[in-house]
């Protein structure tokens, strides 16, 4: 239930902040701040910074509170959730700028809840309950094409009509 430390004899953490008295799924170690990653059954996850504990959930950007993994390479935090996967990356602004990617079965994993997850350079192995996924996430482009629009019917003033090319509409 939580996060101890232990130098002489065993200290729960979870009297100091309410963050550290949260269940503990899965930690890490990132080098980038020097710092604890801390993934949570339900609330995210949060980092056990120096300065204090920072978190990251649903409201600021994480796809959901269920984290089941966390891991780190070089500057990037690997959520693994129930709803796919979470790549965060924080600026050299500080610790509170950071920005979340999203990838998820829509971006290549064949199922949105991961079992384990092993980074590699650029190749992210995970372990979906579809299958395993081999993915080279920082090739992943965002979408930047508009989407075809098929039009099926036409309604004006409550009116089918056929479709044209062009309508000159009156309005006043």
């Amino acid at each position: 239930n939580g996060l101890y430390t232990y130098t002489d004899s065993l200290y729960y953490l979870g009297t100091k902040n309410e963050l550290f008295a949260l269940p503990v799924s899965s930690f890490t170690w990132f080098k980038k701040m020097n710092c604890l990653i801390v993934g949570t059954k339900g609330s995210g996850i949060y980092l056990k910074t120096k300065k204090g504990p920072l978190r990251i959930h649903e409201k600021n950007g994480l796809s959901s509170n269920s984290v089941k993994l966390v891991r780190s390479r070089g500057g990037e935090i690997f959520a693994a959730t129930d709803k796919g996967l979470d790549i965060i990356r924080f600026s050299d602004k500080g610790a509170n700028t950071f920005s979340v990617r999203h990838i998820d079965k829509n971006k290549g994993l064949p199922g949105n809840r991961i079992n384990d997850l092993i980074v590699n350079d650029s190749i992210l192995y995970a372990a979906t309950d579809k299958g395993i996924a081999v993915i080279d996430y920082k090739d992943i482009k965002k979408n930047s094409v508009s989407p075809k629009l098929f039009l099926k019917s036409v309604l004006i003033n409550d009116t089918h009509s056929e479709i044209r090319k062009e309508y000159a509409l009156a309005f006043h």
